[in-house]
């Protein structure tokens, strides 16, 4: 009698899939390697913070790599974005920044000075420099009511008031402070309200000291409020003068 032909081997005592999972239970106990080591179970995180503090962190150096298909689709999103041109992207930052940025606060004599200032022509100093005339500029302080007309002074008429103020060493702080004042005005001031004051100098340039003490006693005669008010526009005269100058020497550049 002839053998049976078998077809397939006796079944194991322990089926192969039983042994892949006990194998597989075994290994669940053991240190986890790579990206995975210290990470804890879902069924270790019952009571476990949820913060990004403690979420399992994987290495960098095993993140997943785009595939190249995908790369490109990338870059063609990125082209077909509209892009906005250099320049009007710094016109937008600027107008954002201006729009942002909180509007100055100006004291009261910061407010006078740009409400004075408004109302003047500006300095043409190389008119003057090539003329060889006289700096002027009408200010009106106090429109219809107080208009200076203000006047730069020579090297002469610095000299005399330096020699003036030296004969009065005796003056204290004050005194020595209001006697500057005092004949700056004199000088600097070449009429009041369209009345023009007696000339300080002569056309030789010297300084006309009759001339001097009428002007001194003009200035002597104005209210102290007044005074003061002159004194304040006398030094923003200067300082218009000096940018304007400063100005001209920069010429176009």
């Amino acid at each position: 009698m002839s053998k049976t032909t078998q077809f397939s081997d006796a079944p194991a005592a322990v089926p192969p899939y039983k042994k892949i999972i006990e194998n597989a239970k075994a290994r669940a106990g053991q240190d986890r390697p790579g990206p995975l080591q210290n990470t804890p179970r879902f069924d270790q995180m019952e009571n476990r913070s949820l913060s990004p503090d403690s979420q399992p962190q994987v290495s960098a150096e095993r993140a997943p790599a785009l595939s190249e298909k995908s790369v490109e689709g990338l870059r063609a999103l990125a082209a077909a974005q509209p892009r906005t041109a250099p320049a009007e992207v710094e016109k937008e930052v600027e107008e954002k920044l201006e729009e942002a940025a909180p509007e100055p606060i100006l004291t009261d004599d910061e407010k006078l000075r740009a409400k004075i200032e408004a109302r003047i022509r500006d300095i043409d100093i190389g008119q003057y420099l090539l003329g060889g005339g006289e700096v002027t500029q009408m200010v009106p302080i106090i429109p219809g009511k107080l208009e200076v007309k203000f006047r730069m002074i020579t090297e002469y008429e610095e000299g005399w008031v330096d020699s003036y103020l030296g004969r009065n060493k005796e003056l204290t702080q004050r005194q020595f402070l209001r006697a500057m004042n005092e004949c700056s005005l004199a000088f600097y001031v070449e009429g009041v309200n369209g009345v023009t004051w007696p000339p300080a100098t002569g056309r030789d340039g010297q300084v006309i000291p009759q001339n001097i003490d009428e002007r001194l006693s003009r200035v002597r005669k104005m209210h102290s409020s007044i005074f003061a008010l002159l004194v304040q526009n006398l030094g923003w005269f200067v300082d218009r003068v000096n940018k304007a100058l400063t100005l001209e020497a920069l010429g176009n550049g």
